[in-house]
């Protein structure tokens, strides 16, 4: 009897004990489902118990590793044997980016009771199988990607069409770039949308151009497309009653509700071969012409500028993959002045080949009169259909060159001698000069005194900002006290380029250019995208193209890309890179 009241006592005890620890304060994260394929959702839940969350949650780390479609917040009470028991949390719908293993990453709060952190989950997404219900065919929606050609030149660019294939209505498109390492990419024009009929069933069909232009010979690899979205579905009907008899049909059975999706096309390989002969710029083309145009050739004088613009159209590729003509226009009795570059790119439907234009301009000041001859132009090219090279020429230019303004007023003396002097007659109506005092002289040697000091100052000023227009940039190594690095090409910059990331960004020391940017997102930084992209473009296309770049620019590109990088620890980096087709929406 004693030991029965003892044992209850105890049990008492006891689960008073496992109580008061199963309903302490705490914050849990659970999912669904830890294995799902790609194109499915996922939903985490995150769970807060016995606390009072005092700010606003940051759910932003998920989004390094998935696209966060939906966020719906929740709380409830319950008694549990006379104490009342608080509980709410979140429940976020996340889509993966691609397939692979992830780790839903942990989230913390601040609370009433401290702060919490949930803990990590470790996901797998793997690629969709035959017959999975978010299969491309099995939701009506393909991606699907071609190429125009398997082969190519390096240097030459292939068209890459992404074709986004719907059966059912769409909306709030967001696609990820394609991107490659050995390749430069870019896209072409804006998407085009419309309505087609494909095998008997009315689609809706976007197409998204790029060029990709091998750097190197060899494999090239592009890695999948991938797209997220929304579909217009049925919605889910609890059964009704039939007391409204056919008001049902009338009124319910047309709600719709958006349901997130995601595809990915093929990773695409392509073969880069390598220049079927050395030239200074390989330029494998379908066709290039020159044009020229001048203005004031036809009365040219010595002193005045006459402008000659020259039309460089190349079919086959990009405007800042052409050479520049200016070691054409020099001559040694004229001078030339050289104006900024004009780049335009086209891309042809019937050809399905882009079209490059690049415009130069120059201002040409005779020095001497008489006959002078403009050399030719000339730029050798590699024609794809011939398979053979080819030079383009302008042919040379005689101009005849006036004598100008200055030289034709011959140099005459004037003899005053036999005509009445001036001076005489003005004379008397002029008081005579006082003469310099004491007080004159000591003025006027304080200002001579100030006048030079002036010119000591002005002299040592203009000094300084010659030596500030001398482009050097300073990196102080970790074994030596200070180095110089002098931009003298693009390969220097790129090295500088990569140190600075380096030092400042959180980059690795095995950094590439073409991976900086994902380091960047990675680490939390905003940054331009397409200044990243353009300075990527023309750096490799200097080194690897023998495409003639002017250092100035790439310089300044450099230097308008580092003031947009700025750190922020919530940003959202999904956001960053595909915000150029957030207005995308066939519906």
């Amino acid at each position: 009897m004693h030991s029965n009241l003892i044992n209850k006592i105890f049990t008492i005890w006891l689960l008073s004990i496992v109580s008061a620890f199963s309903y302490a304060a705490g914050f849990v994260a659970t999912v669904d489902n830890k294995t799902i394929s790609f194109g499915q959702s996922l939903t985490v839940q995150l769970r807060l118990e016995d606390a009072k969350a005092l700010e606003s949650i940051d759910i932003s780390p998920f989004a390094r590793d998935f696209m966060i479609y939906n966020q719906q917040q929740f709380s409830s009470y319950r008694n549990v044997n006379g104490t009342v028991k608080a509980e709410s949390g979140w429940n976020v719908t996340l889509m993966p980016k691609k397939e692979g293993e992830f780790l839903i990453p942990a989230i913390s709060i601040e609370t009433d009771q401290g702060r919490f952190s949930t803990q990590e989950i470790k996901i797998k997404v793997q690629h969709p199988k035959a017959g999975d219900q978010n299969a491309n065919d099995g939701i009506g929606i393909s991606l699907v990607s071609i190429v125009s050609k398997n082969k190519a030149y390096v240097n030459e660019p292939i068209i890459y069409t992404l074709k986004i294939i719907s059966y059912k209505p769409i909306a709030n498109i967001v696609l990820d770039d394609i991107k490659s390492a050995d390749a430069i990419i870019e896209k072409i024009g804006e998407p085009k949308q419309s309505n087609q009929t494909l095998g008997g069933v009315n689609a809706h069909v976007i197409e998204i151009r790029y060029a990709v232009t091998a750097i190197r010979p060899g494999k090239v690899t592009i890695s999948p497309a991938i797209m997220h979205g929304e579909l217009q579905v049925l919605a889910s009907q609890p059964r009704r009653p039939q007391r409204f008899g056919i008001f049902n049909d009338m009124f319910m059975d047309n709600m719709v509700e958006l349901k997130p999706f995601s595809l990915q096309s093929d990773t695409i390989t392509i073969e880069a071969q390598p220049a079927v002969i050395k030239i200074n710029n390989w330029l494998p083309l379908q066709n290039l012409t020159l044009t020229e145009k001048f203005d004031g050739i036809q009365n040219a004088k010595v002193g005045e500028t006459i402008t000659r613009k020259i039309k460089i159209v190349a079919k086959g590729a990009f405007a800042k993959q052409l050479p520049s003509v200016k070691d054409f226009i020099d001559h040694d009795q004229i001078k030339t002045y050289a104006n900024k570059p004009s780049f335009s790119d086209t891309f042809s439907d019937n050809s399905g080949t882009v079209i490059g234009i690049r415009e130069e301009e120059y201002s040409l000041v005779p020095q001497q009169a008489g006959t002078i001859t403009l050399p030719a132009v000339k730029i050798t090219w590699y024609n794809l259909q011939t398979k053979k090279s080819e030079t383009s020429i302008l042919p040379e230019k005689t101009i005849t060159v006036a004598p100008g303004i200055a030289s034709t007023t011959p140099n005459v003396t004037i003899d005053y001698s036999n005509e009445a002097k001036p001076q005489e007659v003005a004379t008397a109506d002029i008081p005579a000069p006082a003469k310099p005092t004491v007080l004159y002289v000591l003025l006027g040697a304080i200002g001579g005194i100030l006048l030079t000091g002036l010119l000591v100052i002005l002299f040592l000023l203009g000094r300084k900002l010659m030596r500030q227009r001398t482009k050097k940039i300073r990196v102080k190594p970790k074994q030596q006290k200070a180095q110089q690095i002098e931009i003298t090409n693009a390969l220097t910059l790129r090295n500088y380029i990569l140190q600075y990331a380096i030092k400042h960004w959180h980059a690795p020391k095995d950094i590439a250019l073409n991976r900086l940017g994902d380091n960047l997102t990675n680490h939390n930084y905003i940054y331009d995208l397409p200044l990243y992209s353009e300075l990527c473009e023309n750096i490799n296309a200097a080194l690897y193209s023998s495409v003639i770049i002017e250092l100035e620019f790439l310089i300044g590109t450099w230097d308008e890309f580092k003031a947009t990088v700025v750190k922020n620890k919530k940003a959202n980096s999904a956001t960053l890179v595909n915000e150029d087709y957030t207005s995308l929406n066939p519906t």
